[in-house]
C-alpha cells in the first residue's frame, strides 16, 4: 500500500482529497458576486490578486448539497477558478486504499474521482482530479436550464 500527501477537505458533507499541486491558495473568504441565469452550484465571480475568479460550490456540483466555509483557488496552470468547500483539513500524509463504491456521488462526478481513495486518521477520502473536473462539459456548462 503506497503513501502520498494530499490536501484533505470536506465539501457538501463529502470527505475529499486532491493533489497539493492543483491548489494555489486557500481563502477563508471571497466576496462573490452572483451571475444571473446560471445553475445553483455556480456561485458567481470573485476577485483574487487583481484577477476575476469564477467560483463553484463543489458540494452542490458533486451531490446537490451546498458547501459553505472556505475556498480552494485552483492552480493557474490547470485553470482559473475557485471551489467553495465546507472545511479544509490541511495537507496530510495518506495511505492509498483499494477500489471503492461510488454510490454517494452523482453519476457525472464519477469521472472526476479516483477509484482508489486515501485514508488518514481512520477515515477515507475520495480523491478528486481537479484538472479533469475543470475540463468536463458539466463544469463549464453553467447556463441555467429553462423548463
Amino acid at each position: 500500500m503506497s503513501t502520498a500527501e494530499y490536501l484533505l477537505f470536506v465539501a457538501g458533507g463529502l470527505r475529499l482529497a486532491t493533489s497539493v499541486a492543483g491548489v494555489a491558495a486557500v481563502h477563508d473568504q471571497l466576496e462573490v458576486k452572483a451571475v444571473g441565469g446560471t445553475v445553483d452550484w455556480f456561485l458567481g465571480i470573485a476577485v483574487s490578486d487583481g484577477a476575476l475568479l469564477p467560483v463553484t460550490d463543489l458540494g452542490g456540483l458533486l451531490n446537490d448539497k451546498p458547501s459553505g466555509g472556505e475556498y480552494l483557488q485552483v492552480e493557474k496552470s490547470i485553470g482559473i477558478a475557485a471551489l467553495r468547500v465546507d472545511q479544509v483539513l490541511g495537507i496530510k500524509p495518506t495511505r492509498v486504499l483499494n477500489e471503492i463504491e461510488r454510490s454517494a456521488y452523482s453519476s457525472a462526478a464519477s469521472e472526476w474521482l479516483s477509484q482508489h481513495p486515501v485514508e488518514f486518521g481512520g477515515a477515507e477520502y475520495s480523491v478528486i482530479d481537479i484538472a479533469a473536473l475543470m475540463q468536463s462539459e458539466r463544469f463549464s456548462s453553467i447556463e441555467e436550464a429553462i423548463a
